[in-house]
């Protein structure tokens, strides 16, 4: 049987899991105050996550595998959404 790792929150108010690994505040600025920086902080957050996810190694039984495919492109399809709610959160470029 495979290991199973479960994330846990590092604090209270930690939005980023996958980074914190439930043990430690990696300062990534997820759980600051509503301000521009927190957007910033949290689009990169679901960018990194998505890149994870588009590049998934698949390398389970035959009968698991199609399961996991689904769950991978569920989370690709929340991730794009997240993103796209966080965009208005960048800079907009210079000249416009």
């Amino acid at each position: 049987m495979p290991d199973i790792h479960i994330c846990y929150k590092a604090g209270p108010k930690c939005y980023a899991v996958f980074w914190s690994y439930g043990e430690i505040c990696v300062f990534c600025g997820c759980c600051q105050a509503a301000t521009k920086e927190r957007g910033k902080a949290r689009l990169h957050y679901w960018q990194e996550l998505l890149k994870d996810s588009m590049n998934f190694k698949y390398d389970d039984p035959p009968e698991i595998e199609e399961i996991q495919r689904r769950n991978v492109a569920s989370d690709m399809r929340m991730e794009k959404r997240r993103i796209r709610y966080y965009k208005r959160y960048e800079e907009v470029p210079d000249g416009r």
